[in-house]
This record gives structure tokens, sequence and C-alpha cells, in this order.
């Protein structure tokens, strides 16, 4: 099953904590719990953060398919061509 999900957010929210508090030895990176309209996240559904990706998409993207894949057997996020 997938942890990582990758959506362009439709409206703007705050993503609430459900983790609370963070699991011990979770990523220390930056998270973004406010999130923007049009703007494109992944968020970790096994440690609950959110990370922005995108501040917007090319003009060609649509919300049925982002610009991004997930690469098959790893925890990366790569580029359609």
């Amino acid at each position: 099953m997938t942890k990582q999900k990758s959506l362009q957010a439709s409206e703007s929210a705050s993503i609430p904590l459900i983790i609370n508090p963070a699991l011990i030895g979770t990523d220390s990176t930056s998270q973004v719990r406010d999130i923007k309209k049009g703007e494109v996240y992944v968020y970790d559904l096994k440690e609950d953060r959110n990370y922005l990706i995108l501040n917007y998409l090319p003009a060609t993207a649509t919300n049925e398919q982002l610009p991004l894949m997930w690469v098959s057997g790893f925890k990366t996020l790569g580029l359609r061509s």
C-alpha cells in the first residue's frame, strides 16, 4: 500500500495534526499544514506529514493527470515525460 499521496489542492485549508505528538524519529524536513489552492503537495500517511512539491502546475496540466508519478519500488517522485 502506498504511504504517500501527491495531490493538487482544490481549495485552501489547514490540515489538522492527526498524530500528536509526532512519532519519534520522523523526518525533520519542514512541512506545510496550511495548503493553498492550486499548489501540489505530498502527504505521508504513515508519519502524518505534508510537503509542498510545486507552487503551481504548468498550464497544460489538469487535476486528472498530474505531471508527477511515483517511481515503482522507491520513495521517489518523478516528472512524467
